[in-house]
C-alpha cells in the first residue's frame, strides 16, 4: 500500500463531504492502527509500459508518439492539466504555488455535482505536487483539515523496493498471461475443481516460457534489493 499524506487528505475530504450528505454531524478521524509502526510504503514507480515487440515492428511511429504523450503526462504541465484542470478556470498560479479556485475546487473531487474524472489519470502520475516542486492550496480544507494533514505527514512509512519487472528479451509476456487466464478461466467455471492445477501450471512453465519469465522476475528483484 502507497501512503501519501496529501493524497490520503484528498480522500478523507471527499469521505467527509459525501458522509455529511447523510449526517451532517459525520467527522472523520485519522489514526495509526499498527501504532508507531509504519503504515504504508513511500511512493514509487508502479505503473510500467511495456510495448510488444511486434506491435513496435509493426507501428514504429505509434509506439513513439505513444510514448511522448506519456512523457508529457508525466512532466509538470501534463501533472497540472490532469490533476487541477485548466489554469485561471480550475485554478491560479504563481510560481510554484498553485491555488485551486473557490467555485471550482470540487472539480474531479468524486461529489456528486461533480464526477471524478481528473482521478482517471492519478495511477500514471500519483498525487505528489511535491515531487515537481509545487505547493498547492486548497480553499474547501478547514483548520481541522490542515490538522489531519499534519498528523498524516508524520506518520513512518517504509522504503520500497521500487523495480520494474520485465520479461526477457524475445518472449511474449502477454502470450503467458493469456493462456493463464484462460486457464483460470476453465478451472473455475468449467472444472470446478482444482485437480487439473499441475497439469495446467506444467504447461504455462514449459510451453510457455513461464520459468523464464519467473526466473527473470526473480533476477531484478535480487539485483534491485542488493
Amino acid at each position: 500500500m502507497a501512503l501519501h499524506p496529501h493524497s490520503a487528505l484528498c480522500r478523507l475530504v471527499q469521505y467527509k463531504s459525501l458522509s455529511r450528505i447523510h449526517n451532517p454531524q459525520a467527522n472523520w478521524v485519522p489514526f495509526n492502527p499498527l501504532g508507531t509502526a509504519p503504515l504504508g510504503t513511500f511512493p514509487s514507480p508502479g505503473a510500467p509500459f511495456v510495448f510488444s515487440k511486434k506491435v513496435v515492428d509493426k507501428h514504429p511511429e505509434k509506439a513513439k508518439q505513444i510514448s511522448a504523450m506519456l512523457d508529457w503526462l508525466a512532466s509538470k504541465e501534463g501533472f497540472l492539466l490532469t490533476h487541477y484542470g485548466f489554469e485561471g478556470k480550475h485554478y491560479t498560479r504563481s510560481g510554484n504555488t498553485i491555488t485551486l479556485l473557490a467555485d471550482n475546487s470540487g472539480t474531479g473531487s468524486g461529489t456528486p455535482e461533480a464526477p471524478d474524472w481528473l482521478s482517471t489519470w492519478s495511477f500514471f502520475t500519483p498525487e505528489a505536487p511535491m515531487a515537481l516542486g509545487l505547493q498547492v492550496i486548497d480553499p474547501r480544507l478547514t483548520e481541522r483539515d490542515k490538522e489531519i494533514r499534519e498528523f498524516l505527514a508524520q506518520l513512518l512509512t517504509k522504503p520500497k523496493l521500487g523495480v520494474t519487472l520485465s520479461p526477457p528479451i524475445g518472449i511474449d509476456v502477454s502470450a503467458f498471461r493469456s493462456k493463464q487466464n484462460e486457464l483460470l478461466i476453465t478451472l473455475l467455471f468449467s472444472d470446478k475443481s482444482g485437480a487439473r492445477w499441475p497439469e495446467y501450471y506444467a504447461d504455462l512453465m514449459d510451453n510457455y516460457y513461464g520459468k523464464e519469465i519467473i526466473a527473470n522476475f526473480e533476477q531484478q528483484v535480487r539485483e534491485a534489493a542488493r
